[in-house]
């Protein structure tokens, strides 16, 4: 049997940090690009790539990041509707006002998938981000759209 595939990008996020004193909008395109390869009905593995850019008046820059999520899908149908929790890696550089080493941040986002059309969902998630290019939490918001196929 051929495995269920996805790819997913994430149109918009909003994010802040406690303590930082400021909330972030995601606006690179795509936010975050991931491409799942699900292993059972309630599991897959996500590679993704993501940008995140800040521009305000004291600071210019952001991230780009490689990371790995495990998200589990508690309908067991693929990723194409209801409730997932998804922890993860991530492996960030930073670029302008941020610029930086290679980082290391670990995550979940904790969400739900919504069926669209035949092979398209709608995916809103809440996030929580943690590791060496963060002051302290990150949560944020992102929503996103992602292509099923087999």
């Amino acid at each position: 049997m051929s495995k269920q595939k996805e790819i997913r990008i994430d149109l918009i996020g909003v994010t802040g940090e406690d303590g930082a004193g400021g909330v972030g909008v995601d606006t690179g395109f795509p936010g975050t690009l991931a491409f799942g390869i699900y292993v059972n009905d309630h599991i897959a593995i996500e590679p993704q790539l993501s940008l995140k850019f800040f521009a305000t008046y004291y600071v210019k820059g952001g991230f780009l990041g490689a990371g790995l999520f495990v998200p589990y899908y508690v309908a067991g149908d693929m990723g194409r509707t209801g409730f997932f929790v998804s922890p993860g890696l991530m492996l960030n550089k930073g670029v302008g006002d941020f610029d930086s080493e290679m980082l290391v941040d670990y995550g979940i986002d904790v969400g739900l998938k919504r069926a669209w059309k035949e092979h398209l969902t709608q995916r809103f998630a809440l996030t929580l981000r943690d590791g060496e290019s963060h002051a302290s939490i990150e949560y944020g918001v992102t929503a996103g759209i992602a292509f099923h196929w087999r």
